[in-house]
């Protein structure tokens, strides 16, 4: 029988062969000698396909290797055969009867990890445990949120759990955390309670009337209070850009100008900072914590409602300007307290920032101006999300690997042509360099914080889940872990430009704990005085939180009948002896807090640098929640009186607050309410150590058998050394008196007879 050849000439290359395509010849069979039989591909790469090539199962193929180019083979190929085939279908039904053996099984635990597809790459899953906590005091299941080990959240609900154990009665929320917006409003926009059902919440905004947005004049005033306040720490506007997009809204016959999500948004910010310089209506009278409509940290809702209808529309194709109102609407939730509601924002503004390209180093046709504001809006995003995401413990959505955009430059040259009228300070200072300095402080320690936390996983991993406070020697071995990665926060604090710094008086060291009285220069212009402080009190709330796991709280195995045991240990004397770098960190944790509550009580007392600033005032929440952990577990610290003294002075700056807006005055009745509580143990805690004093001599072993009775956080202390005679001898004389004088002897349950919410015996009186 006649076959069809195509001929092709020996001499011509492979990619002639086109030309010789579609000359067939009739001719008769030839025998051919025998040839090997070739080898089996699975199927060949796209590149060997197209050209009809013979392709191997090498990756790269040899032909892609040998051109140096892509091969679309991901891996070896391996024939695909029907015994094969067979082998794979047994494997897949065993598993399957595994799987169904261990779900009838309920005394089986099922093991999550084996549910996982095997097709997920395993540096995909979660390798490590995350210790955390969720929300307490929430009625409906589905709005409980969680907190990490590291998160503010999770410290306070360590202080609660103490407080609950050692006075015996229940500790509410509102007692332990001032009274926020948000735990008045479901939203910023809407007069609904918090705690609305989800049905009522559904449709939660309130429309504004014509009446509550602004007059021109009105709005022209606001907006010239953020070229005062927030331009010179959130570099992300061109001012003369801005002021000529804000030019041409009115550019119409008309007496309203058109709308803009980006004007809004920064009026709505301005009204919270302005409105916060004002008294409040019931100035007159004692500061009221109720917040209501008409309070300074949601002043501008309106225009905040009508700035998110408007970014609505703008997701599909967004512009740098969208990023920029995401990053403001941010900044305006913080101020509000609604916390999730800002971390959910960052995420969007990062998903946003990533469709543009932003975390990429920016084209090298653009202008440079426009290119260093790319860069100012990107990291300033990067830093908003690591001082959230730290602050509540929770994961990123910026992955640092996918960055490449460069840190944004401060020189002279570029600082005149950014559009602001900021003159330079100093050789190598410009009002730019805050953002270039705040976004390698948020790098260091966010190097810190992650590789803490994975330390820390790594431990409640090896502990069956069980967290880094089971016993000493395991919050030792994370302390000391801390400890040696902190050299690269120590190297940035070493190359800020001294006129970056805050000057301390009596030789004072710059941006250290040394208690030292800030030398605020009278001259310096004020957004340079506001870059410093601001600067600063970051700086020591970030390491604050750092050091902060290792305050141990004190808590006791005592039984129902014997009320009589002690519930507040000496952790101190067992820190300083057994675990030295836990004591360490407490300490630094301590005095990182006092160095905040110092600088806010001089800096509001004696000039307005910081007022109206939303941030400042959770700065000093956040140090003084610390100073009153501390208190409540190292009773006998030397350093108590001073962080009783700087509680004090909290009270006077959150009273100070409390004259504009409602949560300062909440504050300032929660720091009280915790005091009295926590001067009440440390009464009853120095009676009974008398106690044991008297007995001591008659009953040596008295004293082990106490402390095998106690426990810091879970942790038995049994077996810890303890120097009696120096607890006893420590002074206590003028060290709680900022609390209310109790029967160190009267139980829980005495002191807490006659009052019908156990709280409320430790309220002050409000109005």
């Amino acid at each position: 029988m006649p076959a069809t050849f195509v001929v092709l000439s020996p001499n011509h290359a492979s990619g002639q062969r086109k030309q010789t395509r579609g000359r067939s010849f009739k001719l008769s069979r030839v025998a051919s000698p025998n040839r090997q039989k070739r080898i089996q591909v699975t199927r060949a790469c796209d590149w060997c396909r197209v050209h009809r090539i013979k392709c191997d199962n090498n990756y790269p193929c040899q032909n892609c290797h040998s051109r140096q180019g892509h091969c679309s083979r991901r891996e070896r190929s391996k024939t695909r055969t029907l015994p094969s085939a067979v082998r794979e279908i047994e494997k897949l039904e065993e598993r399957i009867r595994q799987l169904e053996e261990q779900l009838q099984n309920p005394t089986k635990p099922v093991n999550d990890g084996s549910l996982v597809p095997a097709f997920l790459p395993s540096e995909q899953r979660g390798s490590k445990l995350r210790e955390g906590v969720y929300s307490a005091g929430v009625q409906c299941a589905q709005r409980r949120q969680w907190y990490g080990l590291l998160s503010n959240f999770y410290y306070i609900s360590r202080l609660r759990s103490h407080l609950t154990i050692a006075l015996q009665q229940p500790q509410s929320d509102c007692n332990m955390q001032p009274k926020s917006a948000s735990q008045v409003f479901v939203s910023p926009t809407s007069s609904k309670s918090a705690d609305s059902s989800l049905a009522e919440t559904a449709l939660s905004a309130d429309l504004g009337e014509s009446g509550s947005y602004l007059t021109p004049t009105q709005e022209d005033y606001f907006l010239s209070l953020f070229w005062e306040s927030y331009h010179c720490t959130f570099q992300i506007l061109d001012e003369g850009e801005f002021r000529e997009h804000y030019r041409s809204l009115w550019e119409t016959s008309s007496p309203t100008r058109k709308s803009s999500a980006l004007v809004d948004i920064i009026l709505a910010i301005c009204m919270q900072y302005g409105l916060a310089f004002l008294p409040r209506e019931d100035s007159n009278s004692e500061p009221k914590a109720m917040v209501d409509g008409n309070d300074a940290t949601i002043a501008g809702r309106w225009y905040y409602h009508r700035s998110q209808m408007l970014l609505n529309s703008q997701l599909e194709n967004p512009t740098i300007m969208t990023v920029q109102c995401q990053i403001l609407t941010v900044k305006y939730l913080c101020n509000a307290s609604y916390q999730n509601m800002a971390y959910s924002g960052l995420a969007t503004a990062v998903r946003t920032a990533h469709l543009l390209g932003m975390h990429l180093e920016p084209p090298a046709d653009m202008p440079r101006e426009q290119r260093e504001l790319r860069r100012r809006v990107w990291w300033t995003l990067y830093c908003m999300e690591c001082k959230t995401c730290m602050k509540l413990d929770r994961p990123w959505s910026a992955p640092f690997s996918l960055i490449t955009c460069q840190l944004p430059a401060d020189d002279r040259q570029l600082a005149l042509i950014s559009g602001s009228n900021f003159a330079s300070y100093g050789e190598n200072l410009t009002w730019l360099t805050y953002t270039q300095q705040i976004t390698k402080m948020m790098l260091a320690v966010r190097t810190v914080f992650v590789a803490f936390a994975d330390k820390c996983g790594d431990v409640v991993a090896s502990n069956s889940g069980r967290g880094i406070y089971t016993d000493p020697q395991t919050l030792e071995d994370c302390a000391i872990f801390l400890g040696s990665k902190m050299e690269v926060v120590r190297s940035w604090e070493s190359q800020v430009p001294a006129g970056m710094k805050t000057k301390r008086k009596n030789d004072g060291v710059a941006l250290s704990t040394d208690r030292t009285m800030l030398d605020i220069e009278l001259y310096a212009p004020l957004w340079l005085q506001r870059q410093r402080l601001m600067l600063e009190l970051l700086y020591h709330n970030l390491l604050m939180n750092l050091h902060r796991p290792f305050i141990c709280f004190p808590s006791t195995l005592a039984t129902e009948n014997d009320s009589s045991t002690p519930l507040v240990s000496p952790s101190q004397s067992v820190f300083s002896n057994a675990t030295p770098m836990t004591e360490s960190h407490t300490r630094l944790c301590i005095e990182h807090a006092i160095t905040i509550t110092r600088i806010m009580h001089q800096v509001l007392t004696g000039s307005d640098i910081l007022s109206g600033m939303h941030e400042a005032f959770h700065f000093q929440w956040n140090a003084t929640v610390s100073l009153i952990g501390f208190i409540l577990a190292f009773p006998l610290s030397p350093l108590i009186p001073e962080a009783r003294e700087n509680i004090k002075n909290a009270i006077t700056v959150f009273e100070t607050f409390g004259r504009h807006f409602a949560v300062g005055a909440s504050a300032a009745n929660v720091t009280w309410n915790l005091v009295a509580k926590a001067d009440y143990l440390t009464e009853r805690f120095h009676a009974q150590l008398a106690s044991l004093e008297l007995q001591s001599s008659n009953t040596p072993d008295l004293l082990h058998s106490y402390l095998g009775t106690l426990t810091v956080d879970n942790m038995n202390l049994a077996g810890q050394s303890l120097d009696f005679m120096e607890l006893m001898n420590f002074p206590m004389s003028g060290t709680t008196d900022l609390g209310f004088s109790l029967d160190p002897f009267a139980s829980s349950e005495q002191f807490f007879s006659g009052s019908i919410n156990p709280d409320d015996a430790w309220v002050p009186n409000q109005s």
